[in-house]
């Protein structure tokens, strides 16, 4: 019995000891990924440049041109939209712009989308989750996952999917010259940031990857947007499915714990604290959408903005103004850029600037 209470004893302080390791923040991670680092690093240094962001996955990154949105609401803002994030990686992302503190800014636009990024085990060997997630975003991953309303399988596999990535990133954790190396060298990886603030619809992504860090000749490029437009053009389906996509979930959100939330209202807290409005985006359906439309539906009304209704936006869901089942073209992000600046103007969400 003395053995049984004696191992019982050293679990629970086991348990204690992990809770407080898991409990620790520690400083903002560089990742040295294309595009994160490239981007995050440039508005550090060119912080007071801006007073609005853009923060979110491909979508932000290819839908929305800062210079539409100034030129109908006299901002002054930038594109940090990074394509392949999901929820949990913007929010690491967007407490570093916030506990940052750049007194210039003053609006920061957030995207909404799952908290989990994949169900295969491939994610084991993509470096992204290996620089945002902290013990404390990694607790925040487990709370929203085993509070929402997948089945005890998928919950199974995805807290051990970010369980071994939560490891792997314990024991490959960066060196401490690694922001000083990607100061250095940024600016060559990203030529046209500046100039596009930060905007860079995929149509054009494919042809300027070439250039920037040699993915496949501009010949192999322009085969993938032809590949992409014909598939589109093949099965215009696609289009109506994304839309039926967005009806189904607006008819049936998903049931969303109260982590993720409550997380979002930290953060929100948070802004306020630093003197910045924070807002939400619903962008244009992709799965789990019935989630995201759950979290959207619970959120305060002058902080929250739909733009993906194909009742009120049709014009996203025609062939000419889309690259891919999932994103705009340029043609499309212009127009996705106005609807949206026209929808901030009229509703007055930045009277106060």
């Amino acid at each position: 019995m003395k053995k049984l209470f004696g191992r019982l004893g050293i679990f629970v302080a086991c348990l204690l000891v992990g809770y407080g390791c898991l409990s620790f923040r520690e400083a903002f991670q560089y990742s040295d990924i294309f595009w994160v680092d490239d981007k995050i690093l440039f508005y550090e240094q060119h912080h007071s440049d801006y007073n609005t962001v853009f923060l979110g996955s491909s979508l932000t990154a290819s839908h929305i041109d800062p210079a539409i949105f100034d030129s109908i609401n006299g901002t002054r803002s930038l594109n940090l939209g990074i394509n392949g994030t999901w929820f949990p990686e913007n929010l690491y992302l967007a407490e570093h712009l916030i506990e940052t503190g750049s007194p210039s800014l003053k609006y920061l636009f957030l995207e909404l989308s799952p908290v989990f990024r994949s169900q295969h085990w491939s994610i084991i060997q993509h470096a992204r989750p290996t620089y945002w997630l902290s013990p404390e975003h990694y607790v925040f991953m487990l709370g929203s996952i085993w509070s929402g309303e997948l089945s005890v399988a998928k919950k199974m596999i995805i807290t051990g999917l970010y369980t071994t990535c939560f490891f792997r990133r314990a024991f490959q954790q960066g060196n401490p010259f690694h922001a000083w190396q990607l100061q250095s060298r940024h600016v060559d990886r990203m030529p046209g940031l500046a100039l596009q603030n930060g905007f860079l619809p995929l149509d054009k992504q494919r042809l300027t990857d070439s250039l920037m860090h040699h993915e496949g000749t501009i010949r192999q490029n322009i085969e993938k947007i032809l590949f992409h437009h014909q598939d589109l053009r093949n099965d215009t389906s696609i289009l109506y499915q994304r839309a039926q996509c967005y009806d189904q979930a607006r008819s049936s959100p998903g049931i969303v714990g109260g982590v993720y939330l409550k997380r979002i209202r930290k953060l929100r807290e948070k802004a306020v604290d630093a003197g910045i409005k924070l807002m939400l985006i619903l962008q244009l359906p992709r799965q789990p959408f019935d989630l995201v439309f759950g979290v959207f539906n619970q959120l305060d009304p002058d902080a929250r903005i739909d733009m993906a209704n194909p009742v009120r936006y049709p014009e996203f869901y025609y062939f000419v103004n889309n690259y891919d089942k999932y994103h705009l073209n340029t043609r499309g992000a212009r127009i996705f850029t106005s609807r949206l600046s026209f929808e901030v103007a009229t509703r007055r969400m930045l009277a106060d600037r």
